[in-house]
């Protein structure tokens, strides 16, 4: 690993930021739609701090080594956490729904109200 000795910690820095925003694109990718229980809003949570812990790594102290705490992570993340970017991505993507023509096939789905009943089988 010898290019490790040329990283400054303001280009680590931009690099983590750089590889945190990727994995959040890669893992919210279709968010748009998703509809987040309790459970998916805690998992995406503990996901991204352990993103967020490999990618920073441990710190320092005088007693020696130790992961970095949920306060310290929260503090060190640029912009919204992930559950909020999901939320957000949800507001777009129904403004952009709203926007459309009214005879639009997604937007027809989305308000459909059904009038029969299915039968079963």
């Amino acid at each position: 690993m010898a290019y490790k000795g040329l990283m400054t910690s303001k280009l680590k820095n931009i690099l983590q930021v750089d590889l945190h925003d990727n994995d959040r694109l890669v893992v919210t990718n279709g968010c748009d739609t998703w509809i987040l229980s309790v459970r998916d809003i805690n998992n995406f949570s503990a996901f991204e701090r352990q993103i967020l812990r490999k990618i920073l790594g441990p710190t320092g102290s005088k007693e020696g080594w130790r992961i970095r705490s949920n306060n310290e992570l929260q503090k060190s993340r640029k912009g919204d956490d992930i559950v909020e970017y999901i939320k957000a991505q949800r507001i777009k993507w129904w403004g952009h729904l709203n926007r459309n023509e009214d005879t639009d096939l997604v937007k027809e789905i989305t308000y459909w109200n059904p009038t029969t009943i299915r039968i079963k089988g």
